[in-house]
């Protein structure tokens, strides 16, 4: 898979994460405008990360943070995607 088409996921939140550090990460997208362009129900996507070595993020002002479940209960929006090798998604 080409990393840039992670763009599409602009404008997801991050609703869950499951898995560990370092290995496999499943990142829970509820995007619902995009889910509807797609046959069957659903509200988001499951962008799973396999040999993920590190998940950090950081709030404004804040010290980052690599716990997923904390992660995960910020619950952050999907600006854009700023890089992909590393892949780095630009939240709020």
């Amino acid at each position: 898979m080409n990393p840039d088409i992670l763009g599409v996921f602009h404008d997801g939140v991050i609703e869950q994460i499951v898995g560990s550090v370092p290995g496999a990460v499943a990142i829970h997208i509820n995007i619902q405008y995009l889910r509807k362009m797609f046959a069957g129900e659903g509200q988001g996507f499951v962008l799973n990360l396999l040999g993920c070595t590190k998940i950090e993020y950081t709030e404004y002002g804040e010290e980052p943070t690599s716990d997923i479940p904390t992660i995960a209960a910020k619950q952050p929006e999907i600006l854009y995607v700023t890089s992909t090798e590393p892949l780095v998604l630009d939240c709020v």
